[in-house]
């Protein structure tokens, strides 16, 4: 699949992708202290990877807002791998603040901005790419029918009497 195709695959599925995280943080607001470390771990490992799927798309369609929803990826990321290493060190109070009322917070404000505008252009760049294509098949096909018209050879009224060419 070329990355182009891909991109416009997995941008079907970024609705999907907020889903898991959504889990994710369910997952750390109500999960023993014991395990914690590891839930902040995977939910750490599972942005980084949607967000790295996000990036691809906002490179792929030339999304003019990448610096700054990156910049916003980043921040988050850092804020977050600062808490897991509290967390390893015991300080699961933090943690379970962070990923049961901030980040619900902040991702509820970045998806209904920057996912929102990257989800808008990538369905615009879409239908454009669609309207060139249906375009191009429509000049096409008059082209034929033109051709079909004024040839008499494949002309159905010429060829039927109804039209003669003088």
């Amino acid at each position: 699949m070329s990355r182009f195709k891909q991109s416009l695959y997995e941008a079907e599925f970024v609705e999907e992708w907020h889903q898991t995280i959504y889990r994710f943080m369910g997952k750390i607001d109500c999960c023993p202290d014991y395990e914690l470390s590891e839930y902040f771990k995977i939910l750490i490992f599972a942005l980084e990877k949607i967000f790295g799927k996000e990036q691809l798309l906002m490179e792929n369609f030339g999304f003019p807002a990448m610096k700054c929803h990156l910049e916003q990826h980043a921040r988050l990321l850092a804020a977050l791998h600062h808490v897991h290493y509290g967390v390893m060190r015991g300080d699961t109070g933090l943690a379970r603040r962070v990923g049961s009322r901030l980040l619900p917070g902040w991702f509820d404000l970045h998806t209904t901005t920057l996912d929102q505008a990257l989800s808008m252009w990538v369905l615009c760049s879409k239908n454009s790419i669609l309207t060139q294509l249906l375009d191009r098949q429509i000049r096409n096909k008059q082209k034929v029918l033109v051709e079909n018209v004024t040839n008499p050879k494949t002309n159905i009224l010429t060829k039927s009497g109804y039209l003669t060419h003088s």
